[in-house]
């Protein structure tokens, strides 16, 4: 998981790099950009729900995101890093971009389970185009799709298939892959 952010992260100075090292972005000045910030909600699968805060640092070509999210089994979160890579969508109330996104969910039981119920945890990455419409410095929804590399286990497996009269015993389950199409689709705000 250490690593996986240390990737998105890394993906992020580099962008900020590269479109700081530009004079101008879309006929404006890059030192005439005022910082966006905002916040944001949607849903998604692997992510569930989340609530997170935005900002645009340098130009609206570029956004990164931290989110808390909720997927029915426990809290989580995820970063995330969106980018316009043809710069030239970035003023229009429409737009195609790519979404980088790192996230996980804690170890948890469906609601209303007792504890001995199977629990899961995961951690992913998604990998999205998105559809952008309105304006990227307001109100804008986002749909978004694409591959998903993803990392789950399962715990608490063996209180689940034993009874009274055998004693099986079952470690921990964990799949590791990539599950096409995972979707997204929420709003983002945000405010000079």
């Amino acid at each position: 998981m250490k690593s996986l952010l240390s990737i998105v992260t890394v993906l992020g100075f580099l962008s900020i790099a590269s479109v700081a090292s530009a004079e101008t972005y879309g006929g404006i000045k890059i030192d005439d950009w005022k910082m966006h910030y905002g916040f944001s909600m949607d849903i998604g699968i692997p992510s569930g729900a989340g609530l997170g805060f935005v900002v645009h640092p340098k130009t609206d070509m570029l956004s990164l995101s931290v989110v808390g999210t909720y997927n029915g089994f426990g809290p989580g979160g995820r970063v995330g890093l969106k980018i316009d890579p043809l710069g030239i969508f970035s003023h229009w109330p429409i737009a195609v971009l790519a979404d980088v996104q790192g996230g996980f969910a804690t170890k948890g039981t469906l609601p209303g389970h007792s504890t001995d119920f199977p629990a899961l945890e995961y951690q992913y990455v998604n990998f999205y185009g998105a559809l952008r419409l309105g304006s990227p410095g307001n109100f804008h929804w986002l749909f978004e799709a694409g591959p998903t590399w993803l990392h789950a286990t399962a715990s608490n497996l063996t209180s689940v298939i034993n009874n009274n009269s055998n004693h099986v015993t079952i470690g921990p389950a964990s799949v590791t892959g990539w599950f096409v199409p995972t979707l997204s689709t929420g709003f983002e705000v945000t405010w000079q």
